[in-house]
């Protein structure tokens, strides 16, 4: 073992799957003692690749796992291959760190494709493409904010994310009541609802989320300008 880390680890829901087939069971948040191995292997070139290909490559290999993890919970297991260095323990840790970042990347893209639909724009031009990417990012990055912290610690001020201007067109557009001092959990309920988000139907997904989103953006702006107007 050449390191250890205490690392807190955030509440993951699950996917709706039954037990047995779940790659990434629900757990509670909690925090974790982790240990850190690392070794460098050889890889032989594969009998299909041409001999244009190097004979062999050089991996270095983290191994990242979870001691005394709590009786009920999986413990975290993971085995990185990665061509970055490992010789400090601070390049150990950077690349824990990217590691640890793979899901928010995801669910960003997430945000993006499903929530603002990217790739059903049927744009035919670069130019086209990076202007509507470039107008569809920040609403992705503020969707996935509101919906991170409010899985975190949905008792996190909605403030953290929207500033006061924008917490008051909420509250004057939303059909559900945003309170005085909101949360991010409130006010991500109050967008879902300008989305079409009906209470029966569980946590609001990515398409509803950002049909919500672009009706507030769009408010938000008008009202910001107005109240500019009003000084």
């Amino acid at each position: 073992m050449v390191l250890e880390r205490v690392v807190p680890l955030s509440r993951r829901l699950g996917a709706p799957v039954p037990t047995p087939r779940r790659a990434h069971p629900p757990r509670d948040s909690r925090v974790a003692r982790l240990c850190f191995t690392q070794t460098k292997v050889t890889f032989q070139r594969p009998s299909i690749v041409g001999a244009h290909m190097p004979k062999t490559i050089d991996v270095n290999v983290l191994h990242v796992f979870e001691e005394d993890a709590p009786e009920g919970q999986a413990p975290v297991d993971w085995l990185l291959y990665t061509t970055e260095p490992l010789d400090t323990s601070k390049q150990i840790e950077n690349v824990v760190d990217y590691y640890r970042c793979r899901w928010q990347i995801e669910e960003l893209n997430k945000a993006l494709k499903t929530g603002c639909v990217v790739q059903e724009r049927r744009l035919e031009s670069l130019d086209a493409l990076t202007t509507m990417l470039a107008l569809s990012l920040p609403i992705a990055v503020e969707l996935l904010a509101l919906r991170t912290l409010a899985r975190a610690d949905s008792s996190s001020p909605a403030k953290l994310v929207l500033h006061e201007q924008e917490l008051a067109a909420l509250r004057h557009i939303s059909h559900r009541p945003l309170p005085k001092n909101p949360t991010v959990q409130d006010a991500l309920w109050c967008i879902a609802g300008l989305g079409g988000h009906i209470k029966n139907n569980g946590p609001a997904g990515w398409q509803v989320l950002q049909r919500g989103m672009e009706k507030f953006v769009v408010f938000a702006a008008g009202w910001c300008a107005a109240k500019a107007l009003d000084l």
